[in-house]
């Protein structure tokens, strides 16, 4: 009965009405149980309130958009960390580029100089 969709997130009062009646005369089969009130026997069971059972799902679906924004966030905290990293990297390699070519004007000249 819990993976049935209607009785797993029961919206409408008489969904929840009829899915209750059910586990009241089921609960009475359980010998132990007989001549209980059937708040104690659902107690008993393990069986929460249908009522209460949509707050349930509704925390659920909020726990996991609260899990998805902090692991979105971080996502972005690490891909703006990995663009600097780069950007870094590109400035570095633009240096060492710039320095080369200074390197390579400079032994022009001192070729251009020699040959003089």
């Amino acid at each position: 009965m819990e993976f049935a969709v209607g009785a797993w997130n029961p919206y409408r009062r008489n969904d929840i009405d009829v899915i209750e009646q059910v586990q009241r005369r089921f609960s009475k089969l359980v010998p132990e149980l007989k001549g209980k009130p059937y708040f104690e026997r659902r107690e008993a069971l393990g069986w929460s309130n249908l009522e209460e059972r949509p707050n349930l799902i509704n925390s659920i679906k909020d726990a996991r958009r609260l899990i998805e924004n902090i692991f979105t966030k971080r996502l972005r905290l690490i891909y703006n960390e990995v663009k600097e990293v780069l950007k870094t990297q590109d400035q570095l390699e633009l240096e060492k580029f710039k320095t080369a070519i200074k390197e390579i004007q400079n032994k022009k000249k001192l070729e251009i100089g020699w040959r003089n």
